[in-house]
This record gives structure tokens, sequence and C-alpha cells, in this order.
């Protein structure tokens, strides 16, 4: 069993009206599309304001029943983030975080009274790189599956692409006749290469440049996977 809390003062729920400063909600339905691939239907789906008090209380009630907590957004060290203080208060074991990766490094696990709860970042594409990248691999884990991550396999890529941060990166790809190709956008807050992609290139921390014909480590999109 899953439960989903969307945490931020600036989210609406889509369709209705922005104000300066705000965005529209996506990071519960990309969740809850992930999940149902893996035939989950969530617990609960709750988005809670940036305010101690609701976010613990609505922490509380998911993991009463609930095996698996994700959390999106508050998990950095911003102003308003607290869910790290909160999971703290709440006296949760911190296996990991922050990683060391983009996109996704604010990224928490923990565990509480048996359930494991996973702090994701706030970003759509941060959100899921980290769910297919680790909390993906768990449920199937939990499930029983011998081989829990994705498929990977190498490839050869299609152009060049540098990175300037010292940290590993999970660049957003398509495979294009025997060959995988990154995608234009790769920014963090946005999903519409998501939407494109079939896979993710996994590149190094200590390597800045890959050049075009160059092997890589690709991980296949599961929701893809059977139709290549």
């Amino acid at each position: 069993d899953v439960s989903i809390i969307v945490t931020g003062d600036e989210i609406v729920i889509p369709g209705n009206f922005l104000k300066p400063g705000q965005v529209y909600e996506s990071n519960s339905y990309a969740l809850k599309a992930a999940l149902e691939q893996m035939k989950i239907i969530p617990n609960n789906i709750l988005t809670c304001k940036d305010v101690k008090k609701e976010l613990r209380n609505q922490i509380e009630k998911c993991l009463l029943g609930s095996d698996i907590l994700l959390i999106t957004g508050g998990i950095s060290v911003g102003k308003y983030d607290f869910v790290y203080e909160v999971l703290q208060e709440l006296n949760t074991e911190i296996i990991f975080y922050k990683v060391s990766q983009k996109p996704g490094k604010p990224f928490l696990a923990g565990k509480k009274d048996g359930k494991l709860i996973f702090a994701l970042p706030g970003n759509p594409a941060s959100v899921l790189v980290c769910f297919y990248e680790y909390v993906y691999n768990v449920i199937r884990m939990m499930r029983g599956f011998e081989n829990a991550a994705m498929a990977s396999l190498k490839l050869k890529m299609g152009k060049r692409f540098e990175k300037k941060e010292d940290r590993a990166f999970f660049v957003q790809a398509k495979r294009i006749n025997g060959i995988v190709m990154p995608l234009e956008s790769q920014d963090s807050s946005m999903l519409r290469s998501f939407a494109e992609a079939d896979a993710l290139i996994y590149i190094h921390r200590e390597k800045k440049m890959v050049n075009e014909g160059e092997e890589v480590e690709v991980h296949l999109l599961p929701f893809y996977k059977a139709s290549h």
C-alpha cells in the first residue's frame, strides 16, 4: 500500500486560475500513473501547505495505512522546507539524505515503524527520476522480483553531451535505430522530455563529456520496455 503527499504553498490543482508565483500540481498525477503501471492504486493522495503541523498530521495519517509513503517537495534547504525537520521530530530512521546526482539531489529515504518513507524533490522530472531509479526497485524487491531494477543495456550516443556539475547525471533520452539520443530539454522543472523519453542515460559523476558514438549505460523506462 502506497500513499502520496504533495507539498507546497505554490501548487494549484489543474483547471484553477494561476496567480503570480503559482504552478499547477503535476507530481501526484505522474506518481499515480507510474504506480498504476505497476498495478498499484495509491491509498491516499494528499496536498499539503508548507505548514509543519499540517504536514506532521498528514504524514502520521498516511503511515497508519501504508507500507510506503511518497512525499514530494519540501525536502531541500529553503525557509519553508519542513519535511526533513518533521521526519526527524517523528523519530524517523534516516537511511540517506541527498544524492550526488542530477536531477534529484534533495532526496531522502527513511524508515518508521517498519514503513518506508521516500521524500522526493519538488521538480517533476526529478520526482520521476528518483521514483524509477530508486522507489521502483524497492517496490519490486518487496514483491519478490529477482531482477528488481529497470532493464539496462549499452548503446552508442546519438550526439555529444556535456555536463558541468560534478554529479552523476540521468539524461532523459529516446532510442532511435539502435542508438540513444539525449532529448533537448533536461530542465528538472519540465515534464515534456519525460513524456517523450523511453530511457535514462546514466553518466558517472566524474565524466564531463560523452562524445557521439561513445557507448553509454542506458536504463530502459519500464512503460516502454514491451514496445522496443
